[in-house]
């Protein structure tokens, strides 16, 4: 675990340089089931500004805002969705098209540190996020959730967002529930939030330019 440990310590932000080029993009997406208009830019200024991110689901607003928080990005993700329906469409709509505009932001992704962790924890929950902006996208997830909802949005379409995420930004990811010595098991909500706490911690290092990788 020693190497992972180092792994997880470097500090990308403490190494990070000046990019000439603007790291941002902006994706729309129509369906007949939604409207999504995504603005994400990696490197704000001012440092930790902040976007509106208003889905209409309240429970995907938090954890969106939990990525985008832990990362250091702003994102600003606005849709209109057929919600009287269910879910489905305007969560998964919305995690694809984030998604893209994370790759496209991120371009070949020369010179980024491309690979980190980070851990997240909310309450007794605690998640380690293992990320690589590998242009294979995968997701492994352990996570034990066991409740059906958090919120107005269902566990598997958590699962579902994370994994329609990761797939469209073109990542390998593996979360991982850490053992916490509690000896409650944590509610889905809490697993939830550490998860996009965790996600957004690792894809902040990851996206961090790396002199090192420079040129």
């Amino acid at each position: 675990w020693k190497a992972m440990d180092d792994f997880c310590s470097f500090d990308a932000a403490a190494h990070s340089v000046v990019l000439e080029k603007p790291r941002s993009a902006q994706k729309k997406r129509a369906t007949k089931e939604t409207s999504i208009d995504v603005k994400l830019d990696l490197d704000p200024k001012p440092k930790g500004a902040q976007g509106n991110i208003s889905t209409g689901i309240a429970t995907l607003d938090a954890l969106f805002r939990d990525i985008e928080a832990a990362s250091g990005v702003c994102l600003q993700a606005m849709c209109s969705g057929d919600l009287w329906i269910d879910e489905h469409h305007s969560a998964e709509d919305v995690a694809i098209t984030v998604g893209k505009a994370l790759a496209e932001a991120l371009g070949d992704k020369g010179g980024v540190a491309r690979m980190g962790c980070a851990k997240g924890q909310c309450n007794n929950a605690e998640v380690l996020c293992v990320m690589d902006l590998s242009n294979r996208p995968c997701l492994c997830s352990d996570l034990r959730f066991d409740e059906e909802m958090v919120g107005d949005l269902s566990v598997e379409m958590i699962c579902h967002c994370f994994e329609s995420l990761v797939t469209s930004a073109l990542m390998t990811v593996h979360l991982v529930q850490e053992t916490t010595g509690s000896e409650k098991e944590p509610c889905a909500g809490d697993l939830a939030t550490a998860a996009a706490r965790a996600l957004g911690a690792a894809l902040g290092h990851c996206i961090a330019v790396d002199p090192r990788r420079a040129g």
